[in-house]
């Protein structure tokens, strides 16, 4: 679990500095590897089995934006 709030941690340091758009993609961050390219989905709004928190929100297939 501490993986992940580290990368949501940078995933808004990101997005919030403007070195990302508001509205991204997982491929917009370099420091997610290809195998955590779902990570997004699994912590967005669409993932009906999430037991935690909800920080991202789910625009279209691939396209994200915080909370």
């Amino acid at each position: 679990m501490e993986r992940a709030k580290d990368l949501i941690g940078k995933i808004q340091k990101e997005v919030y500095s403007g070195n990302v758009n508001s509205k991204f993609r997982a491929t917009d961050f370099k420091f997610l590897k290809p195998s955590s390219r779902n990570f997004l989905w699994k912590h967005s709004n669409q993932n009906k089995k999430l037991k935690g928190n909800i920080y991202f929100l789910r625009l279209e297939r691939g396209l994200y934006q915080l909370k």
